[in-house]
């Protein structure tokens, strides 16, 4: 019986992940820029072939409510969307296609294009 060297993908998970450790940080884990952390990490994943990925939410270890949580509620259990919010569902809505390859000599900037799969008729889902 001859060896053969096969590669195996064994999927993976991260988890506990969030965008400043502690709670978050002031001014940037709690604005826009979150968003867009939070839309390039789960591309890069994606394009490891990373099964997913676990954003930590709710009340850290220190008590109160983190600055990274994607949803937030008061006092009178009413609940808002934060910026990460913003970026999951973009993710969400962008995944639904396949990634596909692009070169760009524009230092510095990430582009994640891809395509919508086709539905029956040859249209595109959205």
């Amino acid at each position: 019986m001859r060896a053969t060297s096969q590669s195996v993908k064994v999927p993976y998970r991260i988890v506990e992940i969030n965008s400043w450790f502690g709670g978050g940080k002031a001014d940037g884990s709690d604005t826009f820029a979150s968003a867009l952390w939070g839309l390039d990490l789960m591309f890069k994943l994606a394009r490891a072939d990373g099964a997913g990925l676990n954003m930590e939410t709710g009340v850290n270890h220190l008590g109160w409510i983190s600055r990274y949580t994607p949803i937030d509620s008061d006092d009178q259990g009413h609940y808002v969307a934060r910026p990460l919010y913003y970026g999951m569902l973009a993710f969400a809505l962008a995944s639904r296609g396949r990634l596909i390859a692009v070169e760009s000599d524009a230092s510095g900037i990430n582009f994640k294009p891809t395509r919508c799969p086709a539905k029956a008729d040859g249209s595109r889902s959205h």
